[in-house]
Parts: structure tokens; sequence; C-alpha cells
């Protein structure tokens, strides 16, 4: 068994997407929201800015906000740049990216544990945020993947208006297309604002998912082994 621990670094990314040199700018700016390299969005994304910003301008307004105080001024187009950022998994692809960084297995065939990889969502029900760990385990067959590319498709694939449910069967589709291994194994961990924030105000609960390919699908002693190493 090998195992690692990866974080991802969201430094990573920036080849990923035009958009994100333009939201470390926008971090950048001053509390007035002033961007100072706008010029790096696209025509496309400057129309989407503009008009999530015009909507979210009609929300403000709608729960009895005024918009031209000090400190929502900029508010619309600092949401609408926020939320390109947060969905910006949209604009990659994970298996292409994974693609790029396969190697030999050299006849390496045990199972490949890549444990607590941050990811960051946002629900598609309520568009509040939901986090946690996602722990990936696969059986190589003929290809082993860089580590550093797991942390970034688990973060491609979760940029996205998600499901848990969901987000765990694509990580391990990707996974599986990408090496074609003999199985993957995938752990979510998740807290969901959705459920901290409102309705049944679960302040202390987390959700658990599960996806299984190939050789962890049909065994429950490779299942076992995987769930071990996580309580470890």
């Amino acid at each position: 068994l090998t195992s690692y621990c990866a974080v991802p670094n969201p430094a990573e990314f920036a080849h990923l997407s035009p958009k994100i040199n333009h939201m470390r700018a926008m971090d950048d700016s001053d509390h007035s929201g002033s961007a100072r390299c706008s010029e790096e969005l696209s025509n496309g994304e400057k129309v989407a800015v503009s008009s999530v910003a015009t909507s979210m301008r009609q929300v403000l307004h709608a729960i009895g906000e005024n918009t031209e105080r000090e400190g929502l001024r900029k508010t619309p187009e600092r949401f609408a740049n926020a939320l390109l950022e947060c969905t910006r998994g949209y604009d990659a692809d994970p298996v292409a990216l994974g693609k790029t960084a396969l190697f030999d297995a050299e006849s390496y065939t045990d199972m490949v544990l890549v444990a607590d990889n941050e990811y960051f969502s946002l629900c598609e029900h309520h568009i509040l945020p939901f986090f946690g760990t996602v722990d990936i385990a696969y059986e190589p067959n003929k290809y082993i993947i860089g580590l550093s590319k797991v942390s970034r498709i688990v973060d491609i694939v979760a940029r996205k208006l998600q499901v848990q449910e969901r987000l765990s069967e694509e990580i391990a589709s990707v996974i599986q297309e990408i090496t074609d291994a003999q199985g993957v194994a995938v752990r979510i961990r998740g807290t969901h604002m959705c459920m901290r924030m409102r309705g049944a105000r679960a302040t202390s609960a987390t959700t658990t998912t599960f996806a299984y390919r190939g050789t962890f699908r049909g065994d429950a002693t490779r299942r076992q082994q995987f769930l071990s190493q996580l309580s470890k």
C-alpha cells in the first residue's frame, strides 16, 4: 500500500482558465472593488460578469438593501467575479489534465491512496457552499497518475454547482477514465452550509458519500482495506 496526503495548491490552476488571474487581481483591489486587470477577462466573461452583477443588484434591492451605500456599491461585481471563480470547473477538462501526467506503473498493482484532498463546491439546490475532504484510492493497471494532478482534478470537478453524491461519482469516473485502473474508490466527507445556516440548522452534521469502480465495487475485501486505511 502506498499512502499520500495531498493538499491542492491554488497557484497550480492559473493556466486552466483566464478567469483566475482576474480573480486574484480582484483580491488585490481596494475595498471599492475596482479591478486592476479587468482587461484579462474575455469578452464573453465580461458579459457574464455584467449580467450576474445586474441580477445581484436586483436581488439586493429585493431584500430591502441600498446598493448605493458604500459597503454595497461594488458588491454585485464582487459577487459576480466570486461566482465565476467558484464555478471555474466548467471551463476545464479534468480528463485532459490528468492525461498530461500518466506514467508507467512498472508492475505496481497494489492500492495507491491519496487522502485528505480539500475541496470547495456550491450546492446546486441553494447556491450555498459545501466543503470537506476527498480520499481517492486506485489500483493501477498499466499507469499511475502524478499525485498533484489528483488534487487538481478534485478541485476542477468540485468547482461547479454540485451535489455531493454526484461529485463522488464524477471523481471516480474521471480517475477511472484517465488511468484505466483495475479499481477506483472514493470517499467524500462534506459540511453543507445549506444544512447549517438554514432549514434544519444542523450545526454539527456532516455527510459522507462513496463511489466505487472495478475491483473495489466487486470485492468487499478491497473495500474494507480502503476503509481501514482511512481510519488510521
